[in-house]
């Protein structure tokens, strides 16, 4: 509270100073916006500290994990457009529902996304499906991007916490992720052609 309380005061003045400089001084605007979007990324700094120090407890309910994507790719849809990236989708409409927090593994499917997007500068392909898989009695989500790729040596660290090869961020986007999906007893995975693109596997066990 000691830092995101000063945040917010900051960032919602420098949105009323926005507004009194489009008045008085039009085409400066921009230097109040930087103050916003500035406060913007170090309170979800915060956050994502916060998340690593004190995880959340689960709270499962029954769901679908096909309804989660579908509410993650209404909200992306702006940032694929803007990104120039192509989307395609293939959900199994057969895929049983699970236990789980769906407000985490939404969290968890946003920093998988998210980091595609970041490897695709120029724009490129997403690929998301969804299947059963009824020997491992789960089901699973795929993510697939055309983007940059990662490295051997770098996708062998690509869940330690603070690690990270981006100018911004705390590295620990995925180390939380993978947290998530272990307290759900899931798991996911990558693997990743330099070059070519990246794929991220997420399973997750139905029942309780």
């Amino acid at each position: 509270h000691e830092i995101k309380n000063p945040l917010g005061i900051v960032r919602s003045t420098a949105e009323i100073l926005g507004t009194r400089i489009s008045k008085v001084a039009p085409g400066n605007e921009h230097l109040a916006n930087i103050i916003v979007e500035e406060t913007s990324r170090l309170d979800n700094i915060v956050r994502e500290f916060l998340d690593f120090a004190r995880p959340r407890d689960l709270r499962k309910a029954a769901g679908s994990l096909n309804a989660v994507l579908e509410r993650l790719l209404r909200f992306m849809e702006p940032e694929f457009q803007h990104k120039e990236v192509q989307v395609q989708v293939l959900l199994d409409e057969e895929l049983p529902e699970i236990f789980f927090d769906s407000e985490q593994i939404y969290q968890v499917i946003l920093n998988i996304v998210f980091n595609a997007i970041q490897a695709m500068p120029q724009g490129g392909a997403l690929f998301l499906k969804t299947a059963a898989l009824p020997a491992e009695n789960a089901v699973m989500l795929e993510v697939v991007d055309t983007g940059i790729g990662i490295s051997p040596e770098k996708l062998e660290q690509i869940f330690t916490p603070f690690y990270t090869n981006k100018n911004r961020g705390t590295g620990l986007g995925l180390a939380i992720a993978k947290s998530i999906v272990d307290k759900h007893q899931g798991s996911i995975t990558v693997s990743s052609i330099p070059g070519e693109g990246s794929t991220f596997r997420l399973t997750l066990p139905v029942g309780v």
